[in-house]
């Protein structure tokens, strides 16, 4: 399934389904079926690969695409290229498994920025290997209370997925980046940015309860803004310190308020403007006598 936008591609609603009946392979969960995309695989095939490519994707209201194997075909991939992408009110992006094929990967990429707030993308299995995840964006990768997971719940045999951040900023409240098992291998977590800022309440884990951990590699210059941000100082800068020197001769003593360019050019109310330029003529500068 292939889907191209010149605008946007916005999916969001859903519809309740206590009077009708359909089937068991539409997107639904309890008593809803929900806006999106789905390819599903429930034999030895592959499922089918799910592609968007848009300016905007904009995911909202419990909206999906999914890519789910409940036998023993791989799940299909999921591929998102955006110059924005944006999911908002339980939105779901995954590549599940939940029989005996591995779970499909996952691609998402903006020019711009992503934004995933209380939503949810995912390459899990129960019973197989996890799926990869990987998702860059060009400026900022921003989420609140929201999950990235490439877990797996199977036997010793299975391994999480990878699962692949980057981008310029990355601002986590809230949020879990992980890629557990249960008695398999943990999978990988990489992380890469100038920024990577996480609040208390976020998780990065790639752990097993009963085998092997997996990795988590964090490369983020600033990972904290103590000792980033400077505090502002409790008093007012003086004004004559900025301007040059001969400027400050001919003004000593004068109320900067009152500055003004001989022939008119500043006034009180933006005393400023003197700075905007070059000042050939520093005799030109007359303090206003009140």
């Amino acid at each position: 399934m292939r889907i191209t936008a010149t605008d946007s591609v916005d999916i969001s609603g859903r519809f309740n389904l206590e009077s009708f009946s359909f089937a068991d392979v539409l997107p639904r969960f309890g008593n809803y079926l929900f806006s999106g995309l789905s390819s599903q695989t429930a034999g030895r095939g592959n499922g089918g690969r799910i592609s968007v490519i848009t300016p905007y994707l904009i995911m909202a209201d419990g909206s999906l695409i999914a890519a789910d194997s409940r036998a023993a075909g791989r799940g299909g991939d999921i591929e998102v290229q955006a110059r924005e992408l944006r999911l908002t009110g339980g939105a779901v992006i995954s590549a599940t498994s939940s029989g005996l094929g591995n779970a499909g990967n996952l691609h998402l990429t903006a020019d711009a920025t992503v934004q995933i707030a209380r939503s949810t993308v995912t390459t899990e299995a129960i019973r197989a290997s996890g799926g990869n995840m990987a998702l860059r964006a060009g400026s900022l990768l921003l989420l609140e209370e929201s999950a990235l997971s490439a877990s797996v719940a199977g036997g010793p045999e299975t391994v999480g997925g990878t699962l692949t951040l980057a981008a310029p900023s990355i601002i986590s409240q809230g949020s879990q980046f992980i890629a557990n098992a249960f008695a398999g291998r943990g999978g990988t977590i990489s992380i890469g940015a100038r920024v990577f800022l996480a609040d208390p309440a976020s998780l990065v884990s790639a752990s097993s309860e009963l085998g092997i951990s997996g990795t988590v590699d964090i490369q983020a210059p600033v990972t904290s803004l103590s000792g980033v941000v400077a505090p502002l100082p409790q008093t007012f800068g003086q004004v004559a310190a900025f301007l040059p020197e001969g400027l400050r001769r001919a003004t000593a003593g004068a109320d900067p308020a009152a500055w003004s360019w001989a022939g008119a050019v500043a006034s009180r109310s933006s005393p400023a403007v003197c700075c905007r330029a070059p000042l050939p003529l520093v005799s030109g500068w007359q303090p206003i006598r009140q």
